[in-house]
């Protein structure tokens, strides 16, 4: 917004760094909460105690981490969509008053790598809460050898379960 010699493109830029210095902080303990309960900084540790079959459920369930953290879960998720500078957060671009934001001065190419780097932003946000809060690549009932409904056992081939894992993720 500074390098663009534009006072609406500064003016977007200092939008746009409060906004993320405020909601970076509710992003940040949202996580400490998720690294509390699963003991661990690894996303696969984490995916698995989501994975954890629970005793004191019949059959074999598990509980993925929005049972276990359900403010955590909306915090981070409202923070992830004002950190992406979506509607109602969308006060960096403010389109009706700054006419683009911080990159107003940037066409072409330029606002290409800019939106590109959003998207980035809203695809790796998005599989870090489903790995924390969602269970990741878990579905329900099935297991590395196929689906166990209550004992009662459909076998798969693994590749299948690995596709079915991977769709569940996406």
């Amino acid at each position: 917004g500074y390098s663009s010699d534009s006072k609406y493109a500064l003016l977007g830029g200092v939008r746009a760094a409060g906004q993320m210095v405020s909601y970076e902080v509710t992003l940040g303990l949202a996580l400490v909460g998720c690294f509390m309960v699963y003991d661990s900084l690894l996303i696969g540790d984490m995916i698995a105690y989501q994975r954890k079959v629970v005793d004191w459920l019949p059959g074999n369930f598990s509980l993925w981490g929005i049972v276990y953290q359900p403010l955590a879960f909306f915090l981070y998720f409202t923070a992830a969509i004002a950190e992406s500078k979506r509607i109602p957060f969308d006060i960096p671009e403010g389109e009706s008053e700054l006419a683009a934001g911080y990159f107003t001065e940037y066409s072409g190419m330029k606002f290409g790598m800019f939106f590109m780097g959003e998207f980035v932003e809203v695809i790796s946000s998005s599989g870090i809460l489903i790995a924390l809060f969602l269970g990741g690549y878990d579905l329900p009932f099935l297991e590395d050898y196929g689906f166990d409904f209550f004992g009662f056992i459909v076998g798969v081939p693994h590749i299948v379960v690995v596709a079915l894992q991977v769709v569940t993720f996406i």
